[in-house]
């Protein structure tokens, strides 16, 4: 498995839309001169000491969404992980941390760490991953597993024993680092997938205490004992425990279970053989744990509880005034510093839970992949990733970014200004389009199929005069698949969709460069994309390009020699597309095109402005032509242009008043530079 889509509220309930809008570009940054409105920030100067001859990398895309801590039995290391943003490690006890390499961004299930050796650690996205040089690289491992699509779960180490749980219920056990793997016993599947406190799905989580009892927690069942190394379990607490509420110190055990409201939190000082209520709190709690002290702790939805101190509300903000948001992981350092996970990172209280302050230095996110801009206001940037955070949003020129409050915009693709409407703001995410009316402070989730089912966006496109009016391209293959790649289209802000597409053809690829031409709206283009086999796009090649000139009713195939077409552009009458064979160009409005920069890896984005167009590619790094293509120069700079593990994008933009270029590369992160 790849990158899962999110569970998503009903866009249905959320509401509709009156409007809409189609705009120039792909996945990524085209710029287009002339046309749009006034744009509510109103002027805002571009950074006055940005260098001309080197990018410069933009480190403050906050990560966050942190639902494990983990402290390594040496008491300075400390690993986070995030349903969406993967793994963090902390050699200095939570002070500072470093991203993990993984290949899947998700922790889709449980955390573990080998109690001697804190460089080693495991994790799961469904499928399960391994690391012992403290996340430097990752090994997948599969489990002698029968069913149809393995998705490990619960995972605990003791000693170099690694245990693991699928979903199903039944355990293995690997001796030697997840090369190889026994079948064990099991406990029944859990009745409560998707526990309702976190975003991942602790169902099903293991322990394991210091006499070498293993204990499952089975979301709905209860908490099962095994006394042989997993061999056989039996029910030792039959209540409906919450599965990722299990924590152990020594011997003593605590598991919690309960209803939306409140919880019961049992504890068992014998390794699990008996057991007694502990505690009844007043509210439902999403961690727990045991302090050093042996004194449980554990958060809320607003805060966090103790046992002597009761229910207590974590206030505050950040240094942008965003609330912390949600709490979902707690635990503690030798030293007595308490450790809890939040939507934006980590809080730390060193007075009991007195004050909390942010230790989120270096917790930012690296894994980005497009670059998106607003045509009517120039300081305004997005980025987004395919897995991590998702989408930012940057009102200075990428001086500072933020995360759009209220929306879970995880897996972006496109994201782009309305010209026409300069309030509005559209993304495809995941299975979901989103917009918004008011810059990005509120947005509403819509679906085009005419049933609402939720399929695999990527395309998209906003009218550069009509704000109503908006295309958006599916992909026909690979996890949550439309059937068919499909073109949608409103003209009412998304109150009614239906699917174009006369001429096009009945293709598995993605529908993923999509550009309307800004002197002539009615001539669209479309670039199609290789198919996805579960998200990933990096085999296989795409149908081509495809135009019309009628707005989108009737298509033609355009004679140009690339498959492939990641992203189309247009400044000063020219177009300009991405595209596997290299960067293209055409002056006729789309009928014919010429290679104008040749690229052995594919040039994966373009942008423009003016005479200038700026490419980006694997093999050739940034280059930079002034005269419309015809001659290139190397701009990369110190810039490493590199893919990440799962994706095959990179992305380019430059701001519509041509100051400033923007570049999103996985790994390495956001970095821009003044365009003179």
């Amino acid at each position: 498995m790849a990158c899962r889509p999110l569970e998503y509220a009903d866009p249905d309930q959320e509401g509709a839309v009156d409007g809409g809008a189609v705009d120039s570009g792909a996945a990524d940054g085209g710029a287009t001169d002339g046309g749009a409105a006034d744009c509510p920030l109103g002027d805002v100067a571009p950074p006055a000491d940005l260098p001309t001859d080197d990018w410069t990398p933009q480190v403050g895309l906050q990560a966050g969404d942190i639902e494990q801590i983990v402290v390594a039995h040496d008491g300075r290391t400390v690993w986070a992980g995030s349903a969406q943003n993967g793994l963090w490690r902390s050699d200095d006890g939570g002070e500072s941390w470093d991203a993990a390499m993984v290949p899947i961004t998700h922790t889709y299930g449980q955390m573990a760490v080998h109690r001697a050796n804190p460089a080693i650690v495991a994790y799961s996205s469904g499928q399960g991953w391994i690391s012992t040089d403290a996340g430097a690289s990752f090994d997948a491992f599969g489990l002698p597993w029968t069913g149809t699509e393995q998705d490990v779960r619960g995972l605990v180490f003791d000693g170099d024993t690694l245990y693991a749980a699928e979903l199903s219920g039944e355990v293995f056990r690997s001796d030697d680092l997840g090369v190889t793997w026994a079948a064990l016993g099991s406990v029944p599947r859990p009745a409560a997938e998707k526990d309702a406190g976190h975003d991942t799905n602790p169902d099903l989580w293991l322990a394991v205490t210091d006499s070498g009892d293993l204990l499952a927690a089975s979301s709905g069942n209860g908490l099962y004992r095994s006394t042989d190394r997993g061999e056989s379990f039996s029910l030792v607490l039959p209540v409906s425990v919450f599965g990722g509420l299990l924590t152990v110190r020594g011997d003593t055990v605590a598991v919690a279970g309960g209803s939306s409201t409140a919880t019961d939190v049992y504890q068992s000082t014998d390794g699990g053989a008996t057991w007694t209520l502990r505690a009844h709190v007043d509210d439902r709690l999403t961690a727990l744990h045991l302090d050093a002290d042996g004194e449980l702790v554990g958060t809320t939805a607003t805060g966090w509880w103790s046992e002597s101190g009761g229910l207590a509300t974590i206030d505050g903000a950040d240094a942008d005034g965003r609330p912390f948001g949600a709490f979902m992981a707690i635990a503690d350092t030798p030293d007595g510093t308490l450790l809890v996970g939040h939507r934006l990172g980590v809080l730390a209280s060193t007075d009991g839970g007195a004050t909390w302050s942010p230790r989120t230095e270096e917790m930012v996110d690296v894994d980005l992949i497009n670059i998106g801009l607003h045509p009517a206001c120039p300081s305004v940037v997005f980025t987004g990733t395919q897995c991590r955070s998702g989408l930012y949003m940057s009102t200075d020129y990428g001086g500072t970014f933020d995360r759009p409050p209220g929306a879970a915009l995880h897996y972006t693709m496109a994201t782009f200004g309305s010209p026409a409407a300069p309030s509005e703001i559209w993304s495809t995410a995941d299975d979901v389009l989103w917009w918004s009316g008011d810059l990005g402070q509120t947005w509403t989730a819509m679906r085009p199929r005419s049933d609402g089912q939720g399929v695999h966006l990527h395309g998209l496109a906003v009218h550069p005069r009509d704000p109503a009016t908006v295309l958006v391209g599916s992909v026909g293959s690979g996890d949550y698949a439309d059937d068919g790649a499909h073109l949608y289209a409103t003209h009412d802000r998304g109150a009614t969709w239906k699917v174009l597409g006369g001429g096009l053809p009945d293709s598995e690829e993605s529908f993923h460069a999509i550009h309307f031409v800004t002197a002539d709206p009615d001539i669209v283009l479309l670039g199609t994309f290789p198919a996805g086999e579960g998200v990933i796009h990096k085999g296989g090649q795409g149908d081509g390009m495809f135009r019309s000139t009628d707005g989108g009713q009737t298509w033609e195939p355009v004679d140009q020699p690339a498959p492939s077409i990641e992203i189309i552009a247009e400044c000063a009458d020219t177009l300009y597309a991405a595209t596997d064979l290299g960067a293209l160009r055409s002056t006729d409005r789309g009928e014919t095109w010429e290679v104008v920069l040749d690229s052995a890896d594919g040039v994966k984005s373009v942008a423009c402005h003016g005479d200038t167009v700026l490419a980006i590619a694997t093999d050739l790094g940034v280059r930079r032509s002034d005269d419309r293509g015809e001659s290139w120069a190397d701009w990369s700079g110190s810039l490493q242009v590199t893919l990440g593990p799962i994706n095959n994008q990179l992305g380019l933009g430059i701001s519509p008043d041509g100051q400033v270029a923007y570049a999103a590369v996985p790994e390495q992160g956001f970095a821009m530079r003044a365009m003179q």
